[in-house]
């Protein structure tokens, strides 16, 4: 018998069983992970930014580098593995961010080193920790949704299966090439675009929410991040410039350049005894406040987060091409 065999049916919808093991690696390293890198993050933001002016802060760099490249871990697993490392980061910091004030005491009396308690305690109660927690959880978001494009990407640039032909027809054409993948100019330039213009504002919001928390606290013992209107309207803002990495990381790492390097430039032309740039920003609305986050390295740690967000994403969509051509090479059991 000589009949042709149907093609071997493939799978197209689903994940192999190796997938489990992705997202329980994921799980595991955003548990283990977020508190050292959090913790570090913000002891070595607070030692980088409040040393007095001519003084260089080299006590904080060993803190904040260990800060990043734990976080860098946690990205680096959401690129490869499962973005639940990114969910799992930003549930770490978004729950406690959530009471702020409330968190004060229990730092300050915790069997930990006073540097270490102090640091999270001013992130938690100036509503950087629940800033922090929900960008992380938008980067989860923008990791995911990054993966699915470079699916339905490589999905949309697969070669077509050659036709069969008769071997009695001698002027049947060869089938044409693929088509060369549509450009994504547009779509970088967009997204940067958009994420650049919102970064002031958010930058801005989360300087009120600071001014309005740190007088709660002085006044009241504690204030309740949750409901400043101001600071939640800063995280939907910061979740939506990382969602975008679904489309292009480049957004999400501007923003993040921009807001990192912002405190930083500040504390080198302190250092430098320079001051007119922190006379600037007090020109500026909500200028405490914003001051206040240069000072705690809060605009810092928020801005190392965008861009660790924005490169996983760059890296998900090619991990999901990957598994995409994975996927098809799946013969259906049965």
């Amino acid at each position: 018998m000589s009949a042709a065999q149907p093609d071997t049916p493939l799978r197209e919808v689903g994940e192999p069983p190796s997938r489990r093991g992705a997202h329980v690696l994921g799980a595991v390293v955003g548990l283990v992970l977020a508190p050292p890198a959090i913790v570090s993050l913000a002891h070595g933001a607070q030692e980088l930014m409040a040393s007095p002016a001519g003084e260089v802060p080299l006590g904080g760099w060993p803190w904040l580098v260990l800060g990043a490249v734990l976080l860098a871990g946690i990205a680096a697993t959401a690129a490869f593995a499962s973005s639940l490392a990114l969910v799992v980061a930003g549930l770490w910091a978004f729950f406690p961010g959530l009471v702020g004030g409330a968190l004060t005491r229990p730092l300050l009396t915790a069997p930990a080193p006073l540097e270490l308690r102090s640091a999270v305690s001013v992130l938690a109660f100036s509503g950087v920790l629940l800033a922090v927690g929900a960008a992380l959880l938008g980067a989860a978001l923008g990791v995911h949704l990054a993966r699915r494009a470079g699916r339905h990407q490589e999905q949309a640039d697969a070669a077509p299966e050659p036709t069969v032909l008769d071997q009695d027809d001698e002027t049947a054409a060869s089938p044409p090439p693929p088509l060369p993948p549509p450009s994504r100019m547009w779509a970088h330039v967009l997204v940067a675009v958009f994420s650049l213009a919102l970064s002031p504002a958010t930058i801005i919001l989360l300087g009120r929410a600071a001014d309005r928390l740190s007088l709660e606290l002085g006044v009241q013992g504690g204030g309740q991040p949750w409901q400043e209107p101001s600071l939640l309207l800063a995280c939907a803002l910061l979740v939506l410039v990382l969602a975008l990495v679904g489309m292009s990381s480049l957004g999400a790492q501007l923003a993040g350049w921009l807001m990192y390097l912002l405190p930083v430039v500040v504390a080198a032309l302190a250092i430098a005894g320079q001051h007119w740039a922190l006379n600037v920003m007090l020109s500026l609305d909500s200028a405490v406040g914003v001051v206040a986050m240069l000072g705690t390295g809060g605009l810092a740690i928020l801005g190392l987060v965008l861009v660790l967000g924005g490169g996983a994403g760059h890296f998900a969509r090619r991990t999901g091409r990957r598994l995409e051509r994975a996927l098809r090479a799946v013969p259906v059991a049965g």
